[in-house]
């Protein structure tokens, strides 16, 4: 696993080591424009606290494979967390 921390936007620093899962959270918003769909990838540390990585994804597509291929470049063993989208 890597040591050293995950740049992020917002020059916020996150080690690695401390990203124990990551997950992705729908919102739908509805407005005089019609029903908007977005996505959000979030990450739970060792503190159980959440944290939101990436918000306003457009397309769930892209937010799992941003949630895969962050798990698979920490060494994270995907599991299941209360509140995520189905995948």
């Amino acid at each position: 696993m890597p040591a050293g921390p995950l740049p992020w936007l917002g020059n916020i620093k996150i080690p690695a080591g401390e990203i124990r899962q990551l997950f992705r959270e729908e919102t739908i918003s509805r407005g005089r424009g019609g029903t908007s769909t977005r996505y959000h990838l979030n990450a739970i540390t060792g503190q159980n606290r959440k944290l939101c990585l990436v918000r306003d994804v457009p397309a769930a597509d892209v937010a799992l494979y941003l949630e895969q291929e962050i798990e698979k470049a920490l060494g994270i063993e995907d599991r299941k967390v209360a509140g995520e989208m189905p995948k």
